[in-house]
């Protein structure tokens, strides 16, 4: 079995005088970040992977998250990630090595939601209505898959099962 965390970036300051990609997380996301790392530790997630967005607001969600992280997963970052159409991020975890049964993606929207609501054809209906529904800042997704290769999900990932769908409103 081979598992896809999506988390999109906590919430960022809109700063229309700076560059997207230099946007740095607010107070309220960081929090977020640090509650979604609790959540995470207490559940023992522990992708053997972490593929992260080089947008500042992805890179700050991942600083905050992984202190939660015991032993410490080294970060992957993914310039393809930054602002990517679901094709895109479907191509990069077709590359991620097999040896590897967990990958967590960090990245933005619409593009995670777009791959999520691609993914999740199985599972519990309501979750995999959230996940059509919205897809909040510093929310984590998770998909599992029935495969051994993750080019095998590349190439079949509408056979996924949505296991877990929470925003960090949902653990205050």
């Amino acid at each position: 079995m081979k598992i896809v965390h999506l988390l999109r970036h906590a919430k960022a300051h809109d700063d229309r005088g700076i560059n997207d990609i230099d946007r740095a997380l607010t107070e309220r996301g960081i929090r977020a970040a640090v509650l979604m790392g609790l959540y995470m530790q207490q559940c023992k997630l522990l992708p053997g992977a972490i593929l992260c967005s080089n947008a500042k607001r992805t890179r700050q969600t991942w600083d905050h998250l992984q202190t939660h992280f015991t032993p410490p997963v080294a970060v992957t970052i993914e310039p393809r990630i930054y602002m990517a159409e679901a094709s895109h991020l479907i191509e990069i975890i077709g590359e991620c090595p097999d040896s590897v049964n967990e990958i967590l993606i960090i990245g933005h929207n619409p593009g995670l939601q777009l791959l999520a609501a691609e993914m999740a054809k199985h599972g519990d209906e309501d979750l995999i209505n959230a996940v059509y529904e919205s897809f909040p800042t510093a929310t984590l997704c998770s998909i599992e898959f029935k495969a051994d290769h993750w080019s095998a999900i590349a190439h079949n990932h509408k056979s996924g099962k949505v296991s877990r769908f929470i925003a960090p409103v949902d653990l205050v």
